[in-house]
């Protein structure tokens, strides 16, 4: 086992613990379920809220391939032929 040592904010540990106690959860529970989190999926588990690169791309082409129509009469036409 290792120890780590954080300087954080009186105010923020005293809420993440209260949040996390609500939970079950102590804030070196947490930390462990975090780093875990990190080491396995090679990511911070959390939305950084910008896709990368690959994602966009990926948005890019399918944006490509899909038909884009003017009102929801034509978009109904569309679908009703089959599509």
């Amino acid at each position: 086992m290792t120890t780590i040592h954080l300087d954080l904010d009186d105010t923020l540990l005293w809420r993440a613990d209260t949040v996390l106690s609500q939970q079950g959860l102590s804030i070196p529970e947490a930390v462990g379920q975090w780093l875990t989190l990190v080491a396995t999926g090679d990511a911070l588990p959390m939305e950084s809220g910008q896709p990368n690169q690959t994602t966009i791309d990926a948005m890019e082409e399918c944006d490509e391939d899909l038909p884009s129509f003017g009102c929801v009469d034509t978009l109904m036409a569309y679908l009703h032929e089959g599509h």
